[in-house]
């Protein structure tokens, strides 16, 4: 099995980016550790709609037909035809070249999601409100401590600034018995 995968797509692309591909095995995540879920098997109708459906079409977010999806699917088959080993990670680099859509995980690396209403280094100007984390979530129901996460408190004394709207002042009065309101602008 090859651990090497940026060598492995360099044989098919001689430029190919080592961070879009450092990204891509993050995606692939534990499908890697297995050798036979690590590699793409062209003749399998179960694994073709596996790609298309989870990578090409959730992954890219491409919206054309099924048949145009297979149709990808099968010119990088043949692509690698020659290659025994049909590496997922080689084949989804290829696949997201050849729809121009290796931006998708450029785009990932540049930019981290925020966490619910969390304000961008004063970019914003809305108003906002500043909440600390006072006690425990500990022997509380779990929808509270998904609560205190989704404010981005998981701490004693950790403090969020965050944008101040009806869904943050929800979540916040959900949870007013472990938070305090430090500061409101």
């Amino acid at each position: 099995m090859a651990t090497d995968w940026a060598a492995d797509v360099k044989k098919y692309v001689p430029d190919a980016d080592d961070a879009v591909i450092g990204k891509i095995v993050t995606y692939c995540g534990i499908a890697l550790r297995n050798r036979d879920s690590s590699l793409v098997s062209f003749g399998d109708e179960e694994e073709v709609a596996r790609v298309r459906n989870n990578f090409l079409k959730k992954k890219l977010g491409l919206t054309q037909s099924d048949d145009e999806l297979n149709a990808a699917i099968a010119s990088v088959g043949a692509k690698m035809k020659a290659d025994r080993t049909r590496n997922r990670v080689t084949v989804y680099y290829l696949l997201a070249a050849h729809f121009d859509k290796l931006s998708v995980f450029t785009k990932a690396a540049a930019a981290k999601p925020a966490k619910a209403g969390e304000v961008e280094a004063a970019t914003s100007g809305q108003k906002t409100v500043t909440v600390q984390q006072t006690r425990s979530p500990a022997r509380r129901p779990a929808i509270q401590q998904q609560t205190l996460i989704g404010l981005g408190l998981n701490k004693i004394g950790r403090r969020r600034t965050l944008v101040d709207n009806p869904s943050v002042r929800g979540m916040i009065a959900k949870v007013a018995h472990m938070v305090r309101v430090v500061d409101e602008n």
